[in-house]
């Protein structure tokens, strides 16, 4: 795991590029390392991120493509390339080599329509990288409408055009409650001056711990955290 490169990413995910010990967890460390795998194999040419916020994988991914392009529903964090709807993308068809569209679709209201909005903009043979939760607390709420499955992710995404070359399963139960864990621990140790530096490596230490532990008790991916999927938009 390149723990140098997901600090980075949540530097900027947490907007806090001057915070030296940015919040990390069980769900957050399974999902950013499974992430950056597939955009190390998976990018090229022009890339559209999709509910890209603060841009996390903007400097991942712009030694391996052409040209990086953020979308999201509003100005959340700048630079912002363009505001608009994934239901309703504001792009000729076959515009982009790869989309990258991560933690997003729970937030969009008809879910089948943004995937069919992706494949159209999508070159042929281009990927999409996209990633879902199945296990989440609530949050943006109210905008907050699914939770996806395996069996889910295939229907969506075959129906919306594309084909599948990979779905895998991110995290587990373990990860999942470490993720509260995390969140109570720092919030009330993190904070202290001088307490500050041993609770971020005792939490990060507990962390990996947990993930030893969680790969070992769901390899099914009954629980999984997150599902990850690589799609294609077919030559034919």
């Amino acid at each position: 795991m390149d723990l140098l490169n997901i600090i980075k990413t949540n530097r900027l995910r947490l907007g806090a590029p001057n915070c030296y010990y940015p919040f990390l967890s069980a769900a957050v460390l399974v999902h950013q390392k499974a992430l950056h795998g597939l955009l190390s194999r998976n990018v090229s040419g022009i890339l559209l991120d999709i509910g890209a916020g603060a841009s996390p994988y903007r400097q991942i991914i712009n030694p391996s493509i052409e040209r990086y392009f953020s979308l999201d529903i509003s100005v959340r964090s700048l630079p912002l390339d363009c505001v608009g709807d994934v239901e309703r993308l504001p792009f000729k068809d076959g515009s982009a080599n790869t989309i990258l569209c991560t933690q997003v679709l729970e937030h969009v209201p008809h879910p089948h329509l943004a995937l069919k909005e992706m494949c159209r903009v999508l070159k042929k043979g281009g990927k999409l990288i996209l990633t879902v939760p199945h296990l989440s607390r609530i949050h943006e709420a109210p905008h907050d409408y699914f939770r996806f499955t395996q069996y889910g992710i295939w229907l969506l995404c075959e129906e919306s055009g594309f084909r599948i070359l990979s779905v895998d399963s991110v995290g587990g139960l373990l990860s999942f409650l470490g993720h509260t864990f995390s969140t109570l621990f720092l919030g009330l140790f993190g904070v202290i001056p001088g307490v500050r530096r041993l609770a971020y490596f005792v939490n990060l230490a507990i962390s990996y711990g947990i993930i030893f532990v969680d790969t070992r008790i769901d390899k099914l991916g009954i629980f999984a955290i997150n599902y990850h999927a690589v799609l294609e938009k077919p030559h034919g």
